[in-house]
């Protein structure tokens, strides 16, 4: 593949992170949420824009054999998306809320269950392995002490490939699950609506900024959504006095 001069995106990312610094915005956990105008969209799309135009070609050799990871699109390397996230490109959000959502994994079909039972208990196992080689490696640790935890860790590692042997050996007699239920793994979200009407809710990402086009309802739209009377006489013809007409909608 030919060398590409990425000079182009250096200046994108520089301008979007400048662009970006004179909005207000919100920290979620990890993630950062900038409130912008139209102002701002408009030149995110120009950015976008010259992106496109100046790496599509080598964003096509790039993506050739790359995987969809978990069923999500594989992002180019010197796309907008890899410098900021912006959820809303089209239409400007009127309300919105940041919360923090969880999620957790969960397998209830006895036959994918029965599949990830090794490799579950593999997992467990490394992650017993992995948290011990770190408490060996702080200061201040006697041999004492080390000795101790490496018993408890051989200890809690055979417990649990017996636990795995007994549910490989009486399967089809137990109800068994696999969750991280209890290890539930929390992210920054948002919820957005225009007019009122939800829109569907949104991850914010860590790794880059996320925008979010907003613009305020002004007091005639709020009236027109709010009041059913005021909506249809902003559509209707006043024939005289107190009576209005309008064609009836399919």
């Amino acid at each position: 593949m030919p060398n590409i001069d990425n000079s182009i995106y250096l200046d994108a990312s520089k301008d979007v992170k400048a662009l970006l610094e004179s909005y207000p915005k919100e920290k979620v956990l990890d993630a950062v949420l900038y409130i912008v105008d139209e102002v701002a969209i408009e030149k995110l799309k120009e950015i976008n824009k010259l992106l496109s135009m100046e790496y599509s070609q080598h964003d096509a050799v790039a993506s050739v054999g790359i995987k969809k990871k978990r069923g999500k699109p594989f992002v180019e390397e010197y796309s907008l998306p890899t410098i900021v996230k912006v959820i809303n490109f089209e239409q400007p959000a009127n309300s919105y809320q940041t919360f923090i959502a969880e999620s957790w994994k969960q397998i209830n079909d006895p036959k994918k269950v029965k599949e990830s039972l090794e490799v579950e208990f593999i997992k467990h196992k490394n992650k017993i392995k992995k948290f011990t080689q770190q408490k060996l490696k702080e200061k201040g640790v006697s041999e004492d002490i080390k000795n101790d935890i490496m018993r408890n860790i051989d200890k809690e590692i055979r417990e649990a490939e017996k636990e795995y042997q007994y549910i490989v050996e009486n399967f089809d007699a137990l109800d068994v699950r696999i969750s991280s239920y209890f290890e539930r793994t929390k992210y920054a979200a948002l919820r957005w609506y225009v007019m009122k009407k939800k829109q569907p809710d949104v991850n914010l990402r860590k790794q880059v900024p996320n925008v979010l086009w907003y613009r305020e309802l002004s007091e005639d739209e709020k009236i027109r959504i709010d009041n059913e009377l005021v909506h249809y006489l902003s559509k209707a013809k006043r024939a005289y006095g107190d009576v209005f007409y309008k064609e009836k909608e399919e």
